[in-house]
């Protein structure tokens, strides 16, 4: 399992619910609440918005890395 905080992350897809990504180092300090963000969803880049630190209640193996943090 690789190192790192855990956020969840509203997406632009007409699906219910939110999903758990894991914050890599590279861009633990820039990426809060609020910030916008690429996520990998299936094959592809989606963007999204963090809009909470997680609290569990998700399968830690299954979480993926944020790709990017869109706003600087």
């Amino acid at each position: 399992m690789t190192a790192g905080r855990i956020v969840e992350v509203a997406v632009q897809l007409p699906v219910f619910g939110i999903y758990h990504y894991r914050v890599p180092p590279k861009v633990d300090s820039i990426a809060k609440v609020g910030s916008r963000v690429l996520v990998p969803v299936g094959n592809r880049g989606i963007s999204g918005v963090i809009v909470a630190e997680a609290n569990g209640g998700f399968d830690e193996s299954k979480v993926r890395n944020i790709d990017a943090v869109i706003d600087l």
